[in-house]
């Protein structure tokens, strides 16, 4: 939950006016409608965003109204439609929008990408994009404990926090108007 929460403001900030500087991120889509709206991650994006006035707003009015008061579409013609950032991260299907928005995932053994031991591409809703990364990254990587009293703490081979910012860094700070290759992220595994 942490994790959504920290996403979650990152979002916000990326939606709220006075962040968005870019016209992609602004651009209306046109043939876009209220009938795109995934409401898993429209709920998943409230229930953890961390501001009790959004969250009682959402309460109060339609996904259509809430998607346009945080900046991710507009009404016209009492018609709903996503602008682009909005489209990232609460369409059911962003390819409909011909946006460029896959993260590659990928654990390599030996420091070689000719041994792949896993892998995964995924072209979700960003705030999905980054639970698959979360997975792939548990999957992949080792935890051990150590006892310090009468607690258990875990110890991550690479602390998670680093790569969760590196990824959120890439997904917001990416140039979305230029058609080009997917986020990587790699996990090397070196056998000795």
């Amino acid at each position: 939950m942490i994790f959504l929460k920290f996403l979650s403001l990152k979002i916000f900030l990326l939606l709220d006016n006075h962040q968005v500087e870019n016209d992609f991120d602004k651009r209306i889509i046109d043939y876009s409608s209220s009938k795109d709206i995934d409401m898993d991650s429209y709920n998943l994006f409230f229930k953890s965003v961390n501001n009790n006035s959004l969250k009682q707003l959402k309460e109060e009015k339609t996904p259509e109204e809430m998607l346009t008061i945080i900046n991710a579409g507009s009404m016209k013609n009492n018609i709903f439609h996503f602008n682009n950032a909005g489209a990232l991260f609460f369409a059911k299907n962003i390819n409909k929008f011909n946006i460029p928005h896959e993260i590659k995932m990928a654990k390599f053994k030996n420091g070689t990408r000719a041994d792949i031991i896993d892998r995964k591409n995924s072209y979700n809703t960003l705030i999905d994009l980054m639970e698959d990364v979360r997975l792939f990254f548990s999957r992949n990587t080792k935890t051990s404990s150590v006892v310090v009293g009468m607690d258990r703490i875990d110890l991550n081979e690479y602390p998670f926090e680093v790569v969760r910012e590196a990824i959120v860094n890439a997904v917001a700070h990416r140039d979305y108007k230029i058609n080009s290759s997917p986020i990587t992220f790699y996990i090397c595994m070196i056998i000795g």
